[in-house]
């Protein structure tokens, strides 16, 4: 048995006498070195839970023999570039909801994975039914004015809404707009429902997008005696106290339109003046294309939409790319990176419009491909509510589970108009339903 021997010396002076006391032993082995410590997880990642568009950050905290390596996984699979003690997920979206995220740590000795954390992602915003229903089948047609819950609307494919809040509605399939007013009462504002008015000016053939400007005077894409088979040639006015005039022809589609404060109206690359005169926009840089969809900023900014992609043209300037790219797609993220759908459809007609809002910091707000999305002002663009091929989180007659298919509304998309008021309330039409969105 090894003996452990210690060598003390101990000088002391006392009475001018120095002594020194020691204490010794025969030889002796160095102990054998610790066992290295393969990692061991101190404290587990937590589960997390964020509304859509905000940030998740997973910790975990490990000991063992350094140098320690993180790499955290999604699902059971490497999450690239994630090699800290955290994770941040920088912008949550509804298609990560139920993801789970772990931690591998390594050493030279050993590996351990941490359990697993949970990701809940809830809506940006509470959606409840403003007038009409979700489960009604379309193209039947269906027409019924009165109390909001009862009313039957049959193909919502524009909105817009006045300064007290009245909701109005292209019903297109009605082939009328409609008003739903801050008492809930829904009526006909313009047309005759049922009657296709094609080259008169009293009423409408097909009514698609509607913007509404400053003084009330709505204006309409609407359908026009058939070319080749292709509509939607024309744009009609309609006065605060229900007046249908014609307002300006096109020579290409007309399916959605905006209009700015000082009433000009912009369809398909073109500003028009109250008085019907047209001015070209510069939108070269987007390349030759259908424009799918339309909004003004506050600043007088215009976006459009074309070729999968998001432009801006600044007031007084050429075109610049905001958000996306040629290549179709739904993903997330900064300006370029990101990915819509909409170009796929060809032709842009009322149901494969492409619904655009803008608030007064200059987001916007549009549906693509079934989602209901923000880009920001730095062309950052963020998923609020929905996922591919399904509008999530809805809890509308049971609407966040129903895959968009052709047994959904014979085909049509989730939304197919928009209106914004204020900067926190959207308004979408969805099929023979609007939807109100508030958003947080």
């Amino acid at each position: 048995m090894a003996r452990i021997c210690s060598y003390a010396a101990r000088a002391v002076l006392a009475a001018g006498v120095a002594a020194l006391v020691a204490c010794g032993g025969g030889g002796s082995s160095a102990p054998p070195p610790p066992a290295p410590l393969a990692p061991s997880i101190a404290q587990q990642p937590a589960s997390q839970s964020v509304a859509a568009g905000g940030s998740a950050t997973f910790s975990v905290s490990a000991s063992g023999d350094a140098p320690l390596s993180y790499q955290w996984q999604r699902n059971g699979v490497d999450v690239a570039g994630a090699g800290s003690s955290t994770y941040t997920l920088g912008s949550a979206l509804l298609p990560d909801q139920g993801a789970g995220f772990a931690a591998k740590v390594s050493n030279g000795v050993g590996t351990v994975i941490s359990s697993t954390a949970t990701l809940s992602v809830q809506p940006a915003g509470t959606l409840t039914l403003v007038a009409g229903t979700v489960t009604l089948a379309l193209p039947t047609p269906a027409f019924l004015d009165g109390p909001a819950a009862s009313a039957r609307f049959a193909g919502v494919t524009g909105l817009a809404v006045d300064g007290a809040g009245n909701i109005f509605a292209t019903d297109s399939y009605n082939q009328v707009v409609r008003r739903i007013s801050t008492d809930g009462m829904v009526s006909t504002f313009a047309g005759t429902p049922g009657v296709s008015d094609p080259t008169g000016a009293a009423g409408f053939n097909l009514p698609a997008g509607l913007a509404i400007d400053g003084a009330g005077t709505l204006y309409v894409a609407n359908g026009f005696p058939p070319v080749f088979g292709l509509q939607w040639q024309e744009v009609r006015a309609i006065s605060a106290q229900g007046v249908v005039t014609p307002f300006v022809q096109r020579r290409v589609f007309v399916a959605s339109l905006a209009v700015d404060t000082a009433g000009n109206v912009y369809v398909d690359g073109a500003r028009i003046t109250p008085a019907g005169q047209a001015s070209g926009i510069d939108t070269s840089a987007a390349g030759q294309a259908w424009f799918y969809g339309h909004a003004v900023g506050a600043d007088g900014s215009y976006y459009f939409a074309s070729n999968n992609s998001i432009w801006k043209n600044p007031a007084g300037s050429g075109s610049v790319l905001l958000a996306g790219a040629s290549t179709a797609g739904t993903a997330d993220g900064p300006a370029q990176q990101a990915r819509f759908t909409f170009s796929g459809t060809g032709i842009p007609i009322p149901q494969f419009q492409l619904p655009m809002v803008a608030d007064s910091a200059g987001n916007l707000y549009l549906c693509d491909d079934n989602n209901l999305r923000r880009v920001a002002r730095d062309g950052t663009v963020t998923t609020l509510t929905g996922r591919p091929g399904m509008l999530a989180g809805v809890g509308v007659n049971g609407l966040e589970n129903q895959p968009f298919t052709g047994a959904v509304l014979a085909d049509r998309p989730s939304c197919t108009a928009l209106a914004l008021r204020g900067d926190k309330t959207l308004y979408i039409g969805r099929g023979g339903a609007v939807l109100k969105l508030q958003l947080p």
